[in-house]
């Protein structure tokens, strides 16, 4: 009995504590049901694909498949192909059921989503066909490294891969992005002078604002600065315009200019080059080490993918936690820019508390989640950051 008093006492208090802080209590409490929501969903749909490409290993689906298209071609090069189009038509059908219940229903539910169903599943064909033009080109290649060079195979497979995310990485806000949100130029100009001025402030150069019609699919705000050099370019959901005042707007695009300012995303792209090598180095220990349990004829074999794809997946989810710790550094460290260049703490303080309500961020997560799920600080870790900097400025 005393336990749960206390129990109750804690999570009472710490209701009261982002209340005074000035998150709304019922839309927190709604946030944390949303993110265990999500969260278990995510686990699900995880141990779901991982078991399934297992039993394809254990069963020989895999090995069968890779027969199927032998038997209309002897070419590497188009058996490679046909596998992995069917392949990954299959694990597209299989996740599309998690996808939806994720994506759809639980953001309907959560009231985040405006989305049609029309809608939705045209963004899935999208994003499928996007899939297969971009992996199969990967795939081809790396296992034409695997053929070729079966014993260091994993050496050029890193330096494409690492080339073909830095690449997508560069090329998705620019080309790949406008087919999912449309964006128009904002019309603001006081607005638009205010956002410039800050940017060039910080010393970089702004192409356009642009406003992005985010409205059709969801109530969430958000706002972006992507590109470098001559094609940096801000991006602002008509959401966000709708709800925030400009001074929270620029808060908001001065925390995406410290990003740029620090050269967060070389930093990252970096990152995960690194970490590629090992993660295939890894996988090659795993194909080699493994196969003949699965009765795989040897590495080359595309049969071989789901095994690739199970032993990558496990050491990037190992790693990923890590690489959260570097970006809720570099989080704070563009919360900080944002409040020494535009000096304005209750703007911060404010935009950062709509952005957690609105779009349901956890502001007070459990320390172990927000390690291992969490890329951003804590909502209310930023709001107390945003404070102690104000009251120093006094």
């Amino acid at each position: 009995m005393v336990k749960m008093v206390r129990g109750e006492m804690r999570v009472r208090n710490k209701k009261e504590i982002i209340e005074r802080y000035g998150f709304d209590r019922n839309l927190q409490e709604k946030a944390k049901k949303y993110e265990g929501v999500k969260l278990l969903t995510s686990l699900c749909q995880y141990a779901f694909l991982f078991m399934a490409g297992f039993l394809t290993l254990a069963f020989g689906i895999s090995a069968g498949l890779e027969r199927f298209a032998l038997n209309y071609t002897s070419d590497p090069w188009l058996v490679v192909a046909l596998y992995f189009v069917i392949g990954f038509l299959c694990f597209w059908l299989v996740s599309l059921p998690f996808d939806y219940y994720k994506e759809y229903v639980v953001e309907h539910r959560f009231d985040l989503s405006v989305q049609t169903r029309r809608s939705w599943m045209g963004d899935k064909i999208k994003e499928l066909v996007l899939g297969i033009s971009f992996y199969l080109m990967v795939c081809e290649a790396i296992y034409y490294f695997i053929r070729t060079s079966p014993t260091c195979w994993w050496v050029p497979a890193w330096i494409l891969i690492s080339v073909v995310n830095t690449f997508i990485i560069l090329i998705f806000p620019v080309l790949i992005a406008p087919l999912f949100l449309k964006y128009t130029p904002i019309k603001d100009e006081q607005l638009i002078g205010k956002l410039t001025d800050i940017a060039r402030k910080a010393g970089l150069k702004v192409l356009g604002v642009y406003e992005e019609k985010a409205s059709a699919k969801t109530r969430k705000i958000n706002a972006a600065l992507v590109g470098v050099g001559k094609t940096r370019r801000m991006f602002l959901y008509d959401t966000l315009l709708s709800r925030c005042t400009s001074d929270e707007i620029e808060a908001i695009v001065a925390h995406e200019l410290g990003h740029h300012v620090r050269h967060v995303f070389g930093k990252m792209i970096s990152i995960m080059v690194l970490a590629t090598l090992p993660t295939l180095f890894f996988v090659d220990h795993v194909l080699k080490g493994t196969m003949t349990y699965f009765g795989l004829g040897g590495i080359e074999s595309i049969a071989t993918l789901p095994l690739f794809l199970l032993s990558s997946e496990i050491f990037s989810k190992t790693v990923t936690p890590l690489t959260y710790v570097f970006s809720r550094n570099e989080e704070r460290q563009a919360d900080r820019f944002a409040l020494e260049i535009t000096y304005k703490p209750d703007a911060f303080i404010s935009s950062m508390i709509k952005v957690h309500d609105q779009n349901l961020g956890d502001a007070d997560p459990h320390p172990i989640v927000e390690f291992l799920f969490h890329n951003h600080p804590a909502g209310k870790k930023r709001v107390e950051h945003a404070i102690a900097y104000k009251k120093s400025m006094e």
